[in-house]
């Protein structure tokens, strides 16, 4: 049976209870995340292609939320479903550890196990230069204050 539409509702909700690891636990074992590639370089960062599970749990813990300063919340734009597939749009803000404030805007396409309901696949559409930048000056951010308590 398809994925409805209560279904993505409540696990969106769960998401935006319980973070990221609540959205986690909703993908498959072998599911695949990919972000959307662009047309400029991004220094050695690897932002874009497509990632496995834990490649994508690992990035995100690694270099996504730690240039946070505190959780960003995440409000639900427009949901459409289509058999196994469901759009998401989403809107992101929250404060950065830089002082800035993180905007962004997110499409995600997740496709679903039509037996287990878990998400099998993710296709991100976002300003990835937006969050290549943050995560570029939390880096330095942190270089400096490593610097800092090592003088």
């Amino acid at each position: 049976m398809p994925i409805t539409r209560p279904e993505v509702h409540s696990l969106l909700a769960d998401f935006r209870a319980n973070g990221f690891p609540a959205l986690m636990a909703r993908l498959a074992p072998d599911a695949t995340w990919t972000i959307a590639n662009s047309a400029y370089p991004m220094h050695g960062v690897h932002l874009f292609g497509t990632r496995s599970k834990r490649e994508m749990e690992l990035f995100m813990q690694e270099r996504y939320f730690p240039m946070y300063d505190g959780l960003p919340r995440l409000t639900v734009d427009s949901v459409t479903v289509m058999d196994n597939r469901a759009v998401v749009e989403v809107h992101v803000v929250g404060p950065l550890k830089t002082g800035r404030i993180f905007d962004n805007r997110y499409a995600w396409f997740f496709d679903f196990d039509e037996d287990t309901k878990k998400i099998v696949a993710v296709r991100d559409y976002l300003d990835t230069l937006l969050v290549y930048n943050s995560m570029l000056a939390n880096e330095k951010l942190q270089q400096q204050e490593q610097k800092q308590h090592s003088q």
